[in-house]
């Protein structure tokens, strides 16, 4: 019989494994957590013992244990522990430590400890296991203290949880506040797993607590990464505290992509990016803290509304600044917020918040006098002229601004003037003529908005505008001016010649349009009407106000002066305007004006003579145009050395750059075009002078002197320059186009073979512009040259997939596959490609008979049905006497007989006779199928006449001849009467006997 004392120690013995699983936790967890596991299983199965029931006090203890409801095995187990505890703790207290350790795995930590006190200290003090349990239930219990006396006596003594000791000691010590003992004893387990997933957080957060932010920064980098990971809180808020903002973004941008920071971490988080002007970033963080109420929230708004100041966001910048009058209910607080607010927005030029924000506190006995101050400055300053508008019309008094009100309306004028906005210029042209302003005023719009008419070229309505002011103004000559432009809309030359004049003679101004631009357009006014002594006159006016004539002046006043014959001022004008402006487009070539002039007569030698005098010039730009000039003479007469020559001392002496350029030009064709030597030219250049002739340009220059041979149709020439040039260079520029040429050159030359790889190469570098040319060209090469049916069918299937080409050529090119198909028997694109043809909008009707033939040839024998069909379709468009008729007839009253339709059958094998005279094949195929059809309806007559007429008049196709005595041999065999339906074989016309069309 088993005893009280008994079941403890099965107990005992049943919950050992507890005690090594709960202490293995401590030792691998860093937060202990039960475990759903029925570790008591043990000590159930001893009461199911039936030994126990002989025993009278066990059996009583047994039925109060019936009484009790296990749910499960561990309630169970819990149920029963509590039982025994409760009436037999008494008799044996070694009943308490199973409970103990029960509660430890039921996470039950303050249980625990009260049951923990129930056992004698020694007890504890003297097994380093329970020693262990009970100073990690003081911890968890946040008995700090306590728990690290036990701690530290495992610590200081040897024994296997010495490591854990050390660690919970730490945490302990943490706990109490005492930092330094903490990081001391946590930096001993601080490489010893698992503790060092835990022990550098506690000690940053030691190093933080003292302020020691530089230690704590460097404590955290020098962590291995995984580590690092976790602790990027902590050193952002380290990099924070060092003001270092870029590492603390970067710090918590690394934290916040795995794990979320707490409110002061967001905070200065935010911070970090408002002061790297991460400003979006920091808008949403800021935004996140905004509404808590606190302190955060306050500084948070405070931080948004100069973001949104940046940002040039005034409406949430006021929103914020809103949000932080709930912090102060005062109302000259909220005042004073929206007043700053507005100095804010003036002093960084954002004059449209500004004026909202003062035009809020404008009334507001503290702030109303400066609010209307800054507000009038604002509407002065301001470039938003259109928006201050609206504002004194909408928001404003606007008789405390009428005089700001007023500038504004003509500044919104000018603005609009100036944008070409002619509906708001219009609107603020009637606005200020309804105002009671200043005459100045009024004479400001009217000019303005005439001269706006005239710019939408609106000349009469622009008069209408300008007259309109009757008196004296201070702008009349500029509206005397726009009349005279007006009436140059109108073609009035005479009312704009008056203006012009009335502008001129009343304006003593040394203003450029006054003394320049009016009297050269009175000039030419005047030279219209050919009056050219008034043109002298003002010429003589603009020359004496003007401290240098322009280069026009001077050429109107040769033309003026040569139809005055003063012959004198002429050529004296002429010579100023030469020696002043001698890149004037005005005074080009008229140093060369006698020597055209020697050329034009014939008088060639004589030119040469003096342009040979012109050379010995002093003046570089003389002797360089008189160089250019003989050294074209000389080229015109085939002097090709002498021009090479002539040309190269252009460059040779000191020269304009333009006549330099004009030499270099010219020898580049010699060499190029006319005597092709590009090596001779490269090394001139070269060797001569500033000029670098770059690889890129020797590559475009050697491809355009091989062209040359090929434009010359010098095909053999070309192919070797081409392929020289294609050599020459590692990634020749013109390779397309060298190639292409080369592959034309050998086309041309009806080298076929020769041409395909060219041909290809253009084709691999894609879509060119000699892409589509190629593929064609090479794909009738295949077709027509090279007889290659397959390589011909996949270029033209890809030149027909080109979007590009027109729908003649898709026609022409689809006829092309159809051919290719039919070659190669490929039974698809045969099918395909009639169809595309058939329903091209461009065939013509014989062209889609054909398509319907070969596309009922393709199904003849699988769908006889749709196959006659098709050949009917064949049968309407193609002509009469064709082959494809006379196949497609015969063929349709195969496929009726094959369907059992003998009639419909004997009908078309008469039509098909009938219409097939000139291909005796396909008459003598009729005549043996209408054979067949007789002696299968027992018409032996009509059978044997329609076989005798075939053997008769046909003899190319054995086989036919053999199938029709067959039938003869069979009819002689029935010996039988025929019927009375006789076919005349005489009435049958055989023609072309030898016609091979339908062999």
């Amino acid at each position: 019989m088993k005893s009280p004392v008994n079941l403890i120690i099965a107990l005992f013995l049943s919950v050992q494994v507890c005690s090594q699983h709960t202490l293995l936790q401590i030792e691998n967890q860093h937060i202990f957590q039960s475990q759903d596991q029925d570790l008591l299983a043990p000590l159930s199965k001893f009461f199911d013992e039936e030994a126990l029931l002989s025993d009278t006090y066990n059996s009583l203890m047994l039925q109060s244990l019936a009484s009790l409801s296990f749910e499960s095995a561990e309630h169970r187990s819990r149920e029963l522990l509590s039982y025994l505890v409760q009436h037999f703790a008494h008799l044996d207290s070694d009943l308490y430590w199973p409970n103990i350790i029960m509660l430890l795995e039921q996470n039950e930590m303050k249980e625990a400890l009260h049951y923990f006190r129930k056992l004698p200290a020694k007890e504890i003090s003297s097994d380093s296991e329970k020693e262990m349990l009970f100073g990690y239930t003081l911890f968890a219990t946040k008995n700090f203290q306590e728990a690290q006396l036990s701690f530290e006596r495992l610590r200081n003594s040897e024994n296997k949880y010495s490591t854990t000791a050390c660690y919970y000691s730490g945490m302990c010590s943490y706990y109490l506040g005492d930092f330094e003992k903490a990081a001391a004893l946590l930096s001993q387990v601080d490489d010893v797993s698992p503790y060092d997933n835990y022990t550098p957080r506690y000690i940053a957060q030691i190093y933080l607590s003292n302020q020691k932010w530089l230690i704590a920064a460097q404590y955290i980098e020098n962590q291995p990464e995984n580590s690092k990971e976790k602790l990027n809180d902590l050193l952002g808020q380290c990099y924070f505290q060092l003001e270092d903002y870029q590492n603390c973004v970067i710090a918590f941008d690394n934290y916040t992509s795995q794990a979320k920071l707490e409110r002061n971490q967001q905070f200065q988080y935010a911070y970090a990016n408002y002061k790297e002007r991460n400003l979006n970033k920091s808008e949403v963080l800021f935004n996140q803290l905004a509404l808590q109420g606190d302190v955060l929230s306050f500084w948070s708004n405070y931080f948004l509304s100069t973001i949104y100041y940046d940002q040039n966001k005034p409406n949430k910048a006021l929103a914020a600044l809103r949000e932080l009058m709930a912090f102060n209910k005062e109302q000259k607080f909220k005042e004073n917020i929206i007043y700053n607010a507005g100095v804010m927005a003036y002093e960084t030029g954002d004059y449209r918040s500004s004026l909202r924000y003062f035009t809020d506190v404008k009334d507001a006995p503290s702030y109303s006098s400066r609010a209307i101050e800054y507000i009038a400055n604002i509407l002065k300053r301001s470039d938003d002229v259109d928006h201050s508008i609206e504002y004194i019309e909408t928001k404003l008094k606007a008789d405390r601004f009428a005089s700001s009100y007023t500038d504004l309306l003509v500044r919104s004028l000018w603005k609009a003037f100036q944008e070409g906005n002619d509906v708001l210029l219009k609107k603020r042209y009637e606005n200020i003529l309804k105002r009671e302003t200043s005459q100045i005023s009024i004479e400001t719009a009217t000019l303005v908005y005439g001269q706006s008419l005239l710019q939408q070229n609106q000349p009469k309505e622009a008069l209408d505008i300008l007259n309109t002011l009757k008196y004296p103004s201070q702008y009349e000559q500029e509206f005397n001016y726009n009349k005279a432009f007006a009436y140059r809309q109108l073609n009035q030359t005479e009312n704009e010649l008056k203006y012009l004049e009335k502008v001129l003679a009343e304006n003593a101004s040394t203003d450029p349009l006054h003394t320049e631009v009016m009297p050269l357009r009175i000039t030419e006014l005047l030279l219209q009407k050919k009056s050219f002594k008034q043109a002298a006159e003002y010429m003589h006016y603009y020359t004496q106000n003007t401290s240098k004539v322009s280069d026009y002046a001077l050429y109107l006043s040769t033309y003026i002066y040569r139809n005055l014959f003063q012959k004198e001022a002429y050529l004296d004008a002429l010579s100023t305007l030469v020696s002043t402006y001698p890149d004037s487009p005005y005074s080009e070539g008229l140093h060369m004006v006698e020597i055209e002039e020697l050329i034009a007569s014939g008088k060639s030698n004589l030119a040469e003579s003096k342009l040979k005098e012109m050379t010995l010039s002093t003046s570089p730009n003389v002797a360089g145009e008189a160089y250019l000039k003989l050294a074209l003479l000389e080229y015109n007469q085939g002097q090709i050395k002498e021009a090479i020559r002539l040309y190269k001392r252009v460059v040779e002496i000191n020269s304009p750059n333009a006549q330099k350029v004009i030499a270099i030009s010219a020898l580049k064709e010699i060499y190029l075009s006319d005597i092709k030597e590009t090596d001779a030219y490269f090394s001139y250049i070269e060797e001569n002078t500033d000029y670098e002739i770059s690889s890129l340009s020797k590559d475009s220059i050697q491809f355009h002197a091989a062209k040359e041979y090929y434009n010359a149709a010098e095909y053999h020439k070309a192919i070797i320059h081409l392929e020289s040039y294609l050599n020459q260079y590692n990634k020749p520029i013109f390779t397309i186009e060298a190639n292409y040429m080369i592959a034309e050159s050998y086309a041309l030359l009806k080298e076929y073979v020769a041409s395909v790889p060219y041909y290809k190469n253009v084709i691999n570098k894609s879509q060119n512009t000699e892409y589509q040319s190629s593929v064609k060209k090479l794909a009738l090469i295949y077709l027509n040259n090279l007889q290659n049916y397959e390589e011909a069918k996949i270029l033209f299937t890809q030149l027909y997939a080109d979007e590009s080409i027109t729908d003649a050529i898709r026609l022409e090119i689809a006829e092309s596959i159809l051919f290719c198909s039919l070659k190669t028997q490929d039974k698809a694109l045969i099918s395909l490609y009639s169809q595309n043809i058939i329903d091209h909008p461009l065939s013509a009707t014989e062209l889609k008979g054909k398509c319907y033939y070969h596309k009922a040839k393709l199904i003849q024998d699988t769908d006889p049905t749709e196959a006659i069909a098709l050949f009917s379709e064949a049968i309407r468009a193609v002509p009469l006497h064709s082959n494809i008729h006379a196949e497609s007839s015969y063929t349709i009253a195969e496929l009726l007989y094959s369907i059992g339709d003998a009639e419909a059958s004997e009908r078309q094998c008469l039509a098909a006779i009938k219409s097939a005279q000139s291909h005796p094949k396909w008459v003598a195929k009729s005549l043996l199928l209408l054979s067949e059809i007789y002696l299968s309806q027992q018409d032996y007559l009509n059978a044997k006449a329609s076989a005798l007429a075939l053997k008769e008049n046909y003899t190319q196709d054995p086989i036919l001849l053999e199938k029709a005595d067959n039938i003869l041999q069979e009819i002689d065999a029935q010996n039988t009467p025929s019927s009375e339906r006789v076919l005349e074989a005489n009435t049958i016309e055989f023609k072309d006997i030898n016609d091979d069309k339908g062999q």
